[in-house]
């Protein structure tokens, strides 16, 4: 079925936006259908209430920017949805989109597949960008070059719920995650590998420079 088919059926169907949602991916289409199609608010029957949680819900790091800009913006409400942005944890509140008590969640990949290696039943539709977004920061002075010197080292994080995001990162160039030693320094992550208290730490372009 092509998306402008898909589209007129869920239109006469009157489904809901979660509803829809689950169709789409079973069929396999994404965001294209979704923006694809416009909806009164609920046929009448006032805004789909979307609940929508982030790891952070703010805009501390702007990770966040494409989900605050169309709730500012109005650009959801146009299409009949009344989206509420939360702030979550690491684990991307997978267990309470599972159990229906949010309506989405945000989780990195590496939190996305293990979570689903733990038995969460969960699905992803859709990706900000669907390729590695983390990095490594290291000490000014260090001597690492490559990821697989880390095999062994000390890896500063926030909370040692980050390793669901590490183990991938590490396990993909080769370097077993029980190799390493994850050490917490809470918001000083980065600050403490700058003191050389770690070899390494988990950062992204907006951490490294916090």
């Amino acid at each position: 079925m092509d998306e402008n088919a898909f589209v007129e059926e869920v239109e006469r169907a009157g489904l809901s936006r979660r509803d829809f949602v689950k169709k789409s991916a079973a069929v396999g289409l994404g965001a294209t259908a979704l923006g694809m199609l416009e909806v009164t608010p609920a046929l009448g029957a006032g805004l789909t209430k979307v609940k929508w949680v982030s790891p952070r819900g703010t805009l501390d790091v702007l990770d966040d920017f494409n989900l605050w800009v169309p709730i500012k913006t109005g650009y959801y409400k146009k299409l009949g949805l009344d989206v509420s942005l939360s702030p979550g944890d690491a684990s991307g509140n997978l267990p309470q989109v599972a159990s229906g008590q949010v309506d989405m969640g945000y989780p990195s990949p590496g939190v996305l597949t293990s979570s689903i290696d733990a038995g969460v039943p969960v699905i992803s539709v859709w990706e900000q960008y669907p390729a590695q977004v983390f990095d490594f920061v290291l000490p000014s002075k260090s001597k690492i070059t490559s990821p697989k010197q880390l095999a062994g080292k000390t890896i500063a994080v926030f909370t040692i719920a980050w390793r669901s995001i590490v183990d991938p990162m590490l396990a993909e160039v080769g370097v077993n995650p029980k190799s390493v030693k994850y050490r917490e320094f809470g918001a000083s992550w980065v600050q403490a590998v700058a003191l050389g208290q770690a070899d390494a730490g988990l950062a992204w372009r907006a951490s490294a420079r916090s």
